[in-house]
């Protein structure tokens, strides 16, 4: 069986307001197009390191659109960051700026971003709204207040119109006078069930799960003498029914809400294994805490709980540290390394560390035999990975991502798929401007990570044309 294991001002001061270059007035990038306060501020304080002629950093400003807010958003709101935070300029700046222009200079910037959100936002298309289908409505109500509504009933719900099949499409979704009215009529009927005048009684029938009539000798009398008759259950296994009801009539034909309560015999642990499993788990074991995540998923597998799976441990802009290897810097921190040997280091040996957690996970999958002698790793798809290739200026292309697993779904591993390299030829790690350009902008425009999620959901039997922006399926991962 398949599984995938994968947040009105007034008139007089918008006047004031200094708005960036509106669109052809300065397409071309450069500070001598930026707008007043910034041009000056970044020329003054930032371009030295940041600029064309310095090979100081990768990250350059004098590349980046004037159009704050419409443009390289990702990229000014890095800017943004590194100022307010006294990051930039660094201590060690010939010409440092006073608080107060920086604090200015942010100000008009986050004016400027909301100003380009604005005009985003409006210049989007028509926004569809979305209501509940009927059975959704049905369902929706079920499940807050118990009461089955009948919407199909002559007086009930339209029948929901649908477009090539489908029936959650908003654009072909009406809500006319004559849905409003049936919407305030459906809501009257369910609330009277719900709430009626006189409270049905309760009633109250209990049965043990095993009647003594139904245990056999000799085990009735062993049973009795040893003092645990009344501690026999009824063996249950998952998707068994249980079959004995009570025998008291209902009153009345409907629909009656039953509560179960079950029980078991709670088997007895070693001291050392009950202090392990109800001890507080927390970050500061990272290893420890990794395997957790994993062994409730690999658990959820062998259960068929489940056959999808997302997991993200620890966010990553205010976790990620290692103490299990002496690694105190967060992810996000460590992988703004400027360039640094000593923050290199430790992202290498981090990232190395996390590796390292998904190889047992790995093997913890090979493990496990299917019914059929197959591994549980051969018929599971592990997608692991990051949304950048270089933190450090948020480059997202050229993403490092491993496929692990389906080999009994049709994968083709122990290969290394290099879309880059029928372009570039080969990398030149020296260069750092070019490599940083091929961690930022995609070389090959249709290898995309759409594809690789396509070719998932067609090895799990799942018929897709498309997903999201893909434009062909990986072939080259499938036998």
């Amino acid at each position: 069986m398949p599984r995938t294991c994968l947040f009105v001002a007034p008139l007089c001061f918008l006047a004031l307001v200094a708005h960036p270059p509106a669109a052809g007035a300065a397409d071309s990038p450069g500070p001598q197009n930026f707008p007043a306060p910034l041009g000056p501020y970044l020329q003054k304080h930032c371009l030295k390191c940041h600029g064309e002629k310095s090979d100081e950093s990768d990250f350059q400003l004098d590349n980046l659109s004037a159009r704050i807010g419409f443009e390289n958003t990702p990229q000014w709101l890095e800017v943004m960051e590194r100022i307010s935070s006294g990051e930039m300029p660094p201590e060690n700046a010939p010409s440092q700026p006073t608080p107060a222009e920086s604090a200015s200079l942010i100000g008009w910037m986050a004016e400027w971003m909301k100003e380009g959100e604005t005009a985003r936002l409006a210049a989007r298309g028509r926004v569809s709204y979305n209501r509940l289908t009927r059975d959704e409505y049905v369902n929706t109500v079920r499940d807050l207040i118990g009461v089955q509504f009948d919407a199909t009933d002559p007086g009930g719900f339209l029948e929901d119109p649908e477009w090539h099949g489908f029936e959650r499409i908003g654009s072909v979704f009406t809500l006319s006078p004559a849905n409003i009215e049936k919407y305030l009529a459906a809501a009257e009927t369910i609330l009277a069930e719900a709430y009626p005048p006189v409270k049905p009684a309760f009633l109250d029938f209990k049965k043990r799960a095993v009647e003594e009539k139904q245990i056999d000798e000799p085990h009735l009398t062993r049973l009795r003498e040893l003092g645990l008759l009344d501690k026999v259950r009824f063996e249950m296994w998952a998707g068994d029914i249980y079959r004995y009801t009570g025998s008291e009539p209902l009153p009345e034909a409907g629909i009656y809400e039953i509560s179960y309560t079950l029980s078991g015999l709670k088997p007895k642990l070693d001291p050392a294994d009950a202090s392990r499993l109800s001890r507080k788990l927390d970050m500061t074991a990272v290893a420890e805490y990794h395997q957790l995540f994993f062994d409730l998923m690999l658990m959820a597998f062998r259960t068929d709980s489940t056959r999808v799976i997302t997991c993200m441990i620890c966010s990553e802009s205010s976790g990620g540290a290692i103490p299990d290897i002496g690694i105190s810097q967060t992810r996000h921190g460590l992988s703004h390394h400027n360039g640094d040997p000593e923050q290199l280091r430790r992202l290498t040996q981090t990232d190395t560390f996390l590796i390292e957690q998904l190889a047992v996970f790995l093997d913890k999958l090979k493990s496990v035999k299917e019914a059929d002698g197959s591994t549980l790793l051969e018929t599971t798809q592990v997608l692991w990975g990051s949304g950048m290739a270089y933190g450090h200026s948020h480059g997202n292309a050229n993403l490092p991502t491993i496929l692990a697993g389906g080999r009994g779904r049709g994968h083709k591993h122990g290969q290394h798929v290099d879309f880059n390299l029928p372009t570039i030829g080969k990398y030149d790690v020296k260069d750092a401007g070019g490599h940083y350009k091929i961690c930022s902008r995609p070389v090959d425009g249709n290898a995309r990570l759409s594809n690789l999620l396509l070719t998932m959901l067609h090895q799990a039997d799942m018929q897709a044309d498309a997903f999201q922006d893909s434009v062909r399926p990986l072939t080259e991962l499938c036998v």
